[in-house]
């Protein structure tokens, strides 16, 4: 694992991982950041690579195929088991592949994760289920990724100021990873998920959160981005303003998209649907007075 000696802060630095069509990494590069960028599906690093070539070339972009595990139990660490069973604290675990699920019909849902990867179109409607005589893999192709490790990333390129994590379910496995850091991002932005662990990201020292609503017309205004990250993500009724953990907890609670009941998702009309939460570390959050 990595010791708390390493990685270290870089103020110019930022991750975008789950790269998609580079929409975010190319807001960031126009704030003057230094990227490194995690793509796993195929096609969409390959697009990356010609489009972002003079970013690559001149070293402002870091593209990288490869994909982060959903399981923690598959984060790289620098102790793996070797052939007989022993940890090895010399092996090295970077190329092993993983079975990544490349989804036919979004391919912002592929992933990891069989469940998330071969989602059918209909998956938001009433109609979630295969059809009859309809297979998985109708629905997504599996492709052999190599793997990598949140671990391994911020060991070689350090900690950055802002860190955009949507990986289709591999979130958490960089999360945890900081506990074994010395610095951490000032700034976290996660995709809302029913499962964010907002226990986890108090114990890492992030106090402060936006609700980010993605449906937003001051998000949209962005174009297919996900908006200004860090001071100036607009919350969904804070505008620029930030909230605690129960706060954001409970728009949380009654704003998810997987939210149903109409009466929980009248409490906060403006945050329904999908959204970004974006976390501050207490020590930017003593730089600040929003």
């Amino acid at each position: 694992q990595l010791h708390k000696t390493h990685g270290e802060f870089h103020r110019h630095l930022a991750f975008d991982f789950g790269f998609f069509n580079g929409d975010d990494t190319r807001l960031l590069l126009s704030q003057g950041y230094r990227v490194v960028a995690l793509e796993a599906n195929p096609l969409l690093w390959s697009k990356g690579q010609e489009k972002y070539s003079n970013a690559i070339k001149d070293g402002r972009l870091h593209l990288l195929h490869a994909g982060l595990p959903v399981d923690a139990s598959n984060e790289l660490s620098h102790e793996q088991p070797n052939a007989e069973g022993r940890k090895d604290s010399h092996a090295s675990p970077e190329g092993r592949n993983l079975t990544f699920y490349v989804n036919r019909h979004n391919a912002e849902w592929s992933s990891f994760s069989r469940g998330t990867g071969c989602r059918g179109q209909n998956y938001f409607s009433s109609d979630k289920d295969l059809k009859v005589g309809q297979k998985v893999g109708d629905n997504c192709e599996e492709v052999p990724i190599r793997i990598t490790s949140c671990t391994q990333l911020l060991a070689k390129f350090g900690i950055p100021v802002i860190m955009k994590l949507d990986v289709e379910g591999g979130e958490w496995t960089c999360m945890h990873a900081l506990k074994h850091t010395r610095h951490r991002p000032s700034y976290v932005v996660i995709e809302n998920t029913v499962s964010y662990d907002f226990d986890l990201m108090t114990e890492l020292g992030y106090d402060s959160f936006k609700y980010v609503n993605q449906g937003f017309p001051s998000v949209s205004d962005w174009g297919s981005t996900s908006g200004p990250m860090g001071e100036y993500g607009l919350d969904c009724e804070l505008k620029w303003k930030w909230r605690g953990v129960e706060s954001v907890a409970n728009v949380h609670d009654s704003s998810s998209a997987f939210v149903k009941k109409p009466e929980i998702r009248a409490k906060h009309p403006t945050c329904n649907g999908w959204a970004d939460i974006h976390a501050r570390h207490e020590v930017a959050s003593k730089m600040f007075f929003l």
